[in-house]
């Protein structure tokens, strides 16, 4: 965090849409109007869209919101890659195997 706070935390859920193509990627996320690491704003589910199109490579971003806290996952791969999915992320103090 900007203030110097520092925290694992882990996302993850499911989306439904349709991809075409191969890529790998990273993943940094942005997070607007929260103010501490464990504000209880952050374990919630968040809701989006996110379409992605590139050749060779390219760079991707989506916004969710959650109540006051806005996400913004910022994405750069490399690959041929078209697509369009609907979803949420969900973010949690422990990691989990279930994507739901």
């Amino acid at each position: 965090m900007r203030s110097g706070g520092k925290e694992k935390i882990y996302w993850h859920g499911p989306s439904l849409g349709t991809d075409f193509g191969a890529a790998a990627s990273r993943t940094m996320f942005l997070i607007y109007g929260l103010n501490e690491p464990a504000d209880p704003y952050l374990y919630r589910q968040f809701t989006g869209a996110d379409g992605s199109a590139y050749f060779v490579s390219g760079v991707g971003i989506t916004f969710l919101k959650g109540g006051k806290v806005i996400m913004a996952p910022i994405r750069s791969g490399v690959g041929l890659r078209f697509g369009a999915n609907l979803g949420y992320i969900r973010f949690t103090p422990r990691p989990t195997w279930n994507p739901f």
